[in-house]
């Protein structure tokens, strides 16, 4: 185990873990207490399970209960990963419907620049300052709830993924220094998130008046 990666950090192992052919004294192997067994066929002593791969030595003596074992190693860096991840997907999946809906808005509003154009030439030259199109909050609005609906399998979300990202989330709790990036990535998750959640309140108005303005 220990011949590739060589013995746990703040251990005093006197032999070098790749001379596998000498004694080590069973003293300096105190951390493997509880993470190896003794075949009673053949005699040896195996390792099995969540060994150690870093200990913490309180005045020279290592106590095994002190390690930091492989699999708690494995544990940090799948929950930095998982929530790293969550992070960049949740990121990408805000980022593209908003683009879509401003490419979508450019466009429209491209398009009636020109029949506005066509128009002044055909009734001749005026002031047509007062008669261009102008994008009001209210269509953004409505362009947004067309273009990602709060729906499951939509680009706007939907409560089962915004479930999901509370449960991925409570991996913070698991190393507590994710607090940290959790609070800075939520900064910017959480900002991106301002369009998808504008377009949910315009739904539920919407809706209501479309209930109680009959």
């Amino acid at each position: 185990v220990y011949h590739s990666r060589g013995w746990p950090a703040g251990t005093n192992v006197s032999i070098p873990a790749n001379r596998a052919d000498l004694f080590i004294s069973p003293y300096e192997l105190g951390f493997l207490m509880h993470s190896s067994f003794a075949d009673s066929e053949s005699g040896q002593v195996c390792i099995s399970g969540c060994y150690p791969v870093e200990c913490y030595p309180k005045q020279g003596v290592v106590d095994p209960k002190q390690c930091k074992s492989v699999c708690w190693e494995f544990l940090q860096v799948s929950a930095t990963t998982l929530f790293l991840l969550n992070v960049l997907s949740t990121v990408v999946f805000v980022v593209i419907p908003i683009l879509l809906t401003k490419m979508t808005v450019q466009r429209e509003m491209a398009k009636a620049a020109r029949s506005d154009d066509e128009s002044s030439e055909e009734t001749g030259p005026g002031d047509n300052n007062n008669n261009k199109d102008s994008y009001s909050f209210l269509q953004f609005q409505a362009k947004c709830n067309l273009m990602a609906p709060y729906a499951y399998g939509e680009w706007g979300g939907s409560g089962t993924e915004d479930f999901m990202e509370m449960a991925i989330s409570f991996t913070m709790v698991i190393r507590p220094s994710m607090a940290i990036i959790a609070f800075i990535a939520h900064i910017v998750e959480y900002r991106l998130l301002v369009p998808k959640d504008s377009s949910i309140c315009f739904s539920f108005f919407l809706v209501l008046c479309i209930i109680f303005c009959k």
